[in-house]
């Protein structure tokens, strides 16, 4: 029988009207502790300091961990060369990167906690277009630089965590004279990233 055009029955409905339904967020076990993360409020930022004594002292909180106190945990899987720490370090790169995380009795002790926890930042300007990301002096997201090659006038090829921008010059010889060709490339890079699991 095939379900396309078909009236289907549900049955769990029942159960979930009249609040008989169970999720996730309903099972209570001894001793089940609660998670949450300090996000990062800055697109691109250095970190000059975490405090966490206050979140640390507050009451119902188990403990608040930076990527300090995690010790040799090795970084995310993901795009080569873009190696991503589980905490951010020294640097930020996006609205929502984790800074730290905190473990406490309840959902309400670890959601006050946060608010305890104050982050130094030092905003570095955004780079949205080729030639910014480009210059000498640009702090770009990743710093990931090829050397210069000898067989070429000169190639600049700088990575970015959302854009790639690569301005290449072929040198030619014709009749005597060099002729250099520009090209330029934009091209957008995707990565995979696990979706924050929400229950209840």
């Amino acid at each position: 029988m095939s379900l396309v055009g078909a009236r289907v029955l549900r049955k769990e409905d029942p159960n979930l009207l009249t609040g008989r339904g169970q999720f996730v967020d309903d099972i209570a076990l001894p001793g089940t502790l609660f998670m949450t993360l300090v996000h990062s409020t800055e697109a691109h930022a250095r970190i000059a300091g975490i405090d966490t004594s206050t979140a640390r002292d507050m009451p119902g909180v188990r403990g608040v961990w930076t990527l300090g106190d995690l010790g040799d945990v090795p970084p995310l899987p993901g795009v080569p060369g873009f190696d991503r720490p589980v905490l951010a370090g020294d640097r930020v790169r996006f609205v929502g990167e984790p800074v730290a995380v905190i473990v406490a009795d309840d959902r309400y002790a670890a959601a006050a906690a946060v608010e305890g926890g104050v982050v130094d930042y030092e905003p570095l300007p955004p780079l949205v277009t080729t030639d910014p990301a480009l210059a000498d002096d640009a702090t770009p997201l990743f710093d990931l630089r090829v050397p210069r090659h000898t067989g070429v006038g000169f190639q600049k090829f700088r990575r970015r965590a959302q854009d790639w921008a690569i301005v290449g010059a072929v040198a030619t010889r014709t009749n005597g004279a060099t002729v250099v060709g520009y090209r330029r490339h934009l091209a957008r890079v995707l990565t995979h990233r696990a979706l924050q699991q929400l229950a209840g």
